[in-house]
């Protein structure tokens, strides 16, 4: 045999080539299946319109679909079934679009409250006028998908980041890699069972946004676009959510760090917006030469294509047009423009997964490690005497870092600390040419670290509540839980130790929040009597956050549905519960200011109690804690009235509340309902 023919033969091995007719089935129908596709590329960029190329690339997901299901083409393989099945039977997610669904319909019936009431209120007690009822409707219409984009934005890197590494870490990925489903058969089935789960979520709103038809309707092509952009989202989330999954051991540190990214992106996005529109000089240079070449306004574009942030104030900008043609012209530009920046992100993150799914799971596999022990592993103190606590913040707190997460975190440490320099440097120079004074620093910092010091210590605290989402829940997947419980521990001690551990685990959020308000404090943009204000609240907000995913933790059995269920209420907790007061308490307070009538000292009793409750609610909301309690020396010396003084008085109450939930959550939750399920009775030791 030649030495060409051996290298044939080793290659016709190693390929696994098969000449049943089943193979070149399978052959045949993929490559006319890449060929269309990359034909409907060419004529979607070059010659289709919009809503041609958009009809025409259904009709293709249609076929692509019908020849997976005759098994043409082997897209998702038995992964996808079983996964929908499973899910489907579940009771909880018919229970969550129950509950979502009554959600939307309650904000129905509270805008159309709002407007009953406004104009009995203003004496006008006509008639409501179809115009009325069909602004009202297209208010509604915003604000439904406006609800949907964030619900997508929040809740898909939760859902489907998890994908893969939560089968990492329950151990039965080994289980899937030794079968014969192709890479591709995995990852696909793992992200289209999770689309689908999240699909009939936003579907849910259908029956409700029916109702609209009713009341002057709603623009085909604005309704069309917008489910277009939630899908574009949701898919260019769920890819990137999956490649982390697969590049990550654990569900924690992919879903963390997927929200990291989508937080990184969009603050730079941000910024290039800012810049684009200050028209700045050194934003108009060239990026290359030649005849018209772009500008770095351009670039700023490009960026922002698939900034979500951006296309919804796009959308809002093509509204307002006269008459409407504004919209209709520009709204197929925006979305093209939308669609092939998530496109071509989802194209690079699901093909880099299928590439890379097989060789990082077993390089992660416990069979595929050895034993070797590392430089700083050398100098790592001993177990001690309190070998829990060790084990949480030694060993469990380390997250391992690519170069993905090195790069978000180098962006968002870049726009932030770097505004700061930037903001002081701009001082000393106008210092030396027009003699600026130093409070215009100062009012600088402030705002600054009003901004960028809220937005770091709003975004540690949900990575917080994602990891304590998973403190026990991969105890159990890992087939450690039984080990735990059994050991001489208290519960107490176990909990405390899993507390400390998850607090540990963003030291290098510490560093970064702690420089953030050292700058501020050293520049005079923070009073010193601030900044004890904002640590205890951090500290508090913190061990909140953490006892929320550890209880989910406790109760699910799941990862994904703990870290689901964590990111709500801490969301809810956050802010959200902003919504459900105000669909609540305005209408029963504009009943009540009906029902007087012109009852001055009622009114201004009701009056009074909206404006407390009000002020109740900033007070426990920690973005505004965080940002009204970022004072400076100028604020204390103009700013202090008797607002001034209430609003701080409820944001010292709000934190005191979240300090007394630490201990209603440890006490009356976390730890019995953890020696319930540990069965186990602490009297005995």
């Amino acid at each position: 045999m030649s030495p060409l023919e051996s290298i044939l033969n080793r290659l016709w091995q190693t390929l696994g080539w098969s000449n049943s007719w089943e193979s070149w089935r399978e052959r045949i129908f993929g490559f006319s299946f890449m060929a269309v596709a990359l034909l409907l590329v060419y004529l979607t960029a070059a010659h289709l319109g919009f809503w041609t190329a958009t009809t025409c690339w259904l009709v293709y997901a249609c076929v692509l679909g019908f020849a997976s299901l005759q098994g043409w083409v082997k897209l998702f393989g038995p992964v996808l079934l079983y996964d929908m099945i499973r899910t489907a039977r579940l009771a909880r997610y018919s229970i969550i679009r129950m509950v979502y669904g009554a959600f939307l319909f309650c904000i129905l019936l509270y805008m159309a409250l709002i407007l009953y009431i406004t104009r009995e209120m203003g004496n006008n007690r006509e008639m409501l006028r179809p115009r009325d009822i069909a602004v009202m409707a297209e208010g509604f219409f915003l604000t439904f998908m406006f609800v949907q984009l964030v619900l997508v934005i929040l809740l898909t890197p939760a859902y489907v980041a998890g994908a893969i590494a939560d089968e990492k870490d329950k151990r039965t990925i080994d289980y899937l890699l030794a079968t014969d489903l192709d890479n591709r058969e995995i990852v696909l089935s793992k992200l289209i069972s999770r689309l689908l789960n999240i699909t009939l979520l936003l579907l849910t709103g259908l029956p409700i946004l029916s109702i609209l038809q009713l009341l002057g309707g709603i623009d085909t092509e604005l309704m069309i676009s917008g489910f277009a952009i939630l899908g574009l989202t949701m898919l260019g989330l769920a890819s990137l959510g999956i490649l982390l999954s697969t590049l990550f051991k654990k569900p924690r540190d992919a879903i963390s760090l997927t929200y990291l990214l989508l937080v990184a992106y969009a603050a730079v996005g941000i910024f290039a917006f800012i810049l684009a529109n200050a028209r700045i000089g050194w934003m108009a240079t060239p990026i290359w030469f030649g005849a018209n070449p772009p500008t770095l306004i351009d670039a700023a574009g490009w960026l922002n294509a698939g900034n979500p942030l951006m296309v919804v104030i796009d959308v809002i900008q093509a509204i307002s047009g006269a008459g409407g043609r504004r919209l209709a012209a520009e709204l197929p530009g925006i979305l093209t423009r939308y669609a092939w920046a998530h496109l071509s992100m989802s194209t690079v993150c699901i093909v880099w997964s299928v590439l890379r799914v097989r060789a990082i799971a077993l390089k992660q596999s416990s069979a595929g490690t050895t034993a070797t022990v590392g430089l700083w592993a050398r100098f790592r103190p001993s177990v001690g005497a309190f070998p829990m606590l060790w084990k949480e913040v030694i060993v469990e707190s380390r997250v391992k870092f690519n170069w993905l997460v090195w790069l978000a975190y180098f962006v968002l440490v870049a726009l932030t600390i770097g505004t700061a320099i930037y903001i002081i440097g701009y001082f000393f120079m106008e210092m030396e040419a027009r003699g600026a004074q130093w409070r215009d620093l100062n009012v600088a910092m402030n705002v600054w670290f009003r901004v960028c010091g809220t937005g770091v210590g709003c975004l540690s605290l949900l990575m917080l509540a994602v990891r304590g989402a998973t403190t026990i829940t991969s105890e159990r997947e890992r087939d450690t839980f039984d080990a735990l419980i059994t050991s001489p521990l208290t519960a107490e001690g176990i909990l405390f130790a899993k507390i400390v551990g998850n607090l540990v685990s963003l030291k290098p959020a510490w560093i970064w929040f702690g420089a953030m308000l050292l700058l501020a404090l050293v520049t005079g943009g923070l009073h010193p009597a601030a900044v004890p204000i904002i640590l205890t609240a951090w500290f508090g907000y913190a061990i909140v956050c953490t006892m929320i995913g550890m209880v989910f933790s406790v109760f699910c059995q799941s990862s994904i549905w703990s870290s689901l269920f964590s990111v709500l209420t801490t969301l809810i907790l956050g802010g959200g519960h902003w919504i459900i007061t105000s669909c609540c308490i305005m209408p029963i307070f504009g009943i009540f200011a009906m029902a007087i009538g012109r009852n001055q000292q009622m009114t201004t009793f009701i009056g009074n109690i909206m404006e407390y409750g009000y002020k109740f609610l900033a007070g426990v909301t920690p973005p505004f804690v965080f940002a009204f309690c970022s004072f400076s020396w100028q604020e204390i010396d103009r700013a202090i009235d008797k607002h001034w003084i209430e609003l701080m008085g409820f944001s010292i109450f709000g934190i005191a509340l979240w300090l007394v939930l630490c201990v209603v959550i440890w006490f009356g939750i976390l730890v019995p309902k953890f020696r319930h399920v540990a069965r186990r009775n602490e009297l005995i030791y």
